[in-house]
């Protein structure tokens, strides 16, 4: 399983931050732990995959910290009425997710009532790097996803001077995708991320609607995803 991710890092930000001059993909590996609502139709144990973008020079300086790349940055982007300004679909962060080949989640289009991407670290001595973005079409409906990589005792470094994410050896990685409605979540998925390594290829396509996996599921239709496995829920 991969989940690519789209490195562009120049930026302009509150401080110097800046990163690579182009986007960068990453191939990612990860294993669902667990799912609720609409995608409990997927095994845990199935294979996820998809594309993560990341764009430094899409941050707004009015909300974002220090230089990428550096211990405690901070590289953000909001928009829509929540704010008082237009939807703008220029992410900081987005992504992709796919469950057997088909994909079932997509960041999309900025939501016109909120909007926001993210990218978060910690300070040395500890090492965490998070990611995060959620649309809203209206106040409490929409979508969100994430993904965080750290290490048990946080010394185990997690990104480059770039600010590019690294899963190195000692290190874990989690993420997670849910939609809600009317501020309750309708559906989430929880997975480990394996691997992390270098990709070239942009997201695309049109994710599967999150009903239709309670109704594969239902109908015993992902069976060849894989049969369960020892569960291990991940927390949001």
């Amino acid at each position: 399983m991969k989940l690519r991710i789209l490195l562009a890092v120049a930026a302009t930000l509150a401080g110097t931050q800046v990163g690579n001059a182009s986007p960068v993909y990453y191939d990612y590996t990860g294993t669902v732990t667990s799912t609720t609502g609409t995608y409990s139709g997927i095994a845990v144990g199935s294979t996820v995959t998809g594309v993560y973008t990341i764009d430094y020079a899409n941050a707004t300086a009015t909300y974002s910290l220090g230089t990428v790349g550096t211990p405690g940055w901070r590289s953000q982007q909001q928009s829509g009425a929540d704010y008082g300004t237009a939807p703008s679909s220029t992410y900081v962060f987005s992504s992709t997710e796919s469950v057997g080949g088909t994909k079932i989640y997509s960041t999309g289009s900025a939501g016109a009532w909120h909007d926001f991407s993210r990218i978060g670290t910690s300070a040395a001595p500890i090492f965490y790097f998070s990611a995060e973005e959620q649309q809203q079409t209206s106040q409490g409906n929409g979508h969100d996803s994430q993904f965080s990589l750290g290490s048990p005792n946080g010394n185990v470094p997690v990104y480059d001077s770039s600010g590019t994410p690294i899963l190195a050896a000692g290190a874990t990685g989690a993420g997670e995708f849910y939609n809600f409605a009317n501020g309750a979540v309708t559906g989430q998925v929880n997975f480990t991320i394996t691997s992390l390594s270098l990709g070239s290829t942009p997201p695309s396509g049109v994710p599967l609607p999150a009903a239709a996996w309670l109704m594969l599921g239902s109908a015993g239709g992902l069976e060849f995803f894989g049969r369960k496995r020892k569960e291990s829920p991940t927390a949001t």
